[in-house]
């Protein structure tokens, strides 16, 4: 489903399902399934959960857990569209309907658009469109009869917002250990005081050097 983009000016609310790019209308209720233009699946590999751990020592069981960061998920959808006998499939019109799906998908994301994807096993709410392309076999010889649609969904929920928020202060309220500790580089400051750790200058004991001999 298309959320915002093209969908505010095509609709009251501001969606659009995929059967507008693939079927021309959101209304469409083939007796077959067979009659539809596209079909769709998740393809394996997508993420449901996905979080990333730092690989520097810890000092604790306790602070590596804190230290854990959320990523945000990616999956992909194919779309199978095998040409068949009814006229709709040929090549001549699924060149047509391919050429409005890219123009569509690509006006929605150039308009700010994003994606709401529904699988089997989640529904993912305010995703990013990322591509679209060929995923036909080589060894076939229909071409082009398959595609995938590539999806991100980033951490912009006032919940993951919270939660990555919330390992960050973790962080730095257990005082996690940093492998490359901040050292003055040696350059002057822009006031003109001098770096803190260079090598000082042996002092010079003889008075015949400072103009100031005896008496």
């Amino acid at each position: 489903m298309l959320v915002g983009g093209i969908a505010d000016r095509t609709s009251a609310n501001g969606t659009m399902t995929v059967l507008t790019l693939t079927e021309g209308s959101d209304d469409v209720n083939y007796p077959n399934e067979s009659d539809y233009f596209a079909h769709f699946k998740p393809l394996p590999g997508g993420t449901l959960v996905d979080f990333s751990a730092t690989e520097y020592p810890f000092a604790s069981m306790n602070m590596a857990a804190n230290a854990m960061v959320q990523n945000a998920l990616k999956f992909s959808m194919l779309m199978e569209c095998p040409p068949r006998t009814n006229p709709k499939n040929s090549y001549p019109s699924m060149q047509a309907i391919i050429t409005r799906i890219r123009q569509q998908m690509t006006a929605h994301v150039l308009a700010g658009g994003v994606c709401t994807v529904a699988t089997p096993a989640t529904i993912y709410d305010n995703c990013l469109f990322l591509s679209l392309r060929d995923a036909s076999s080589a060894g076939e010889k229909k071409v082009q009869t398959a595609f995938v649609w590539e999806f991100l969904q980033p951490l912009i929920t006032q919940q993951a917002a919270a939660v990555v928020f919330n390992s960050l202060y973790n962080k730095l309220a257990n005082g996690l250990p940093t492998s490359n500790p901040p050292t003055n580089s040696g350059i002057a400051t822009a006031t003109g005081s001098a770096s803190t750790n260079q090598p000082s200058s042996p002092t010079n004991t003889n008075n015949s050097t400072t103009g100031t001999g005896p008496n």
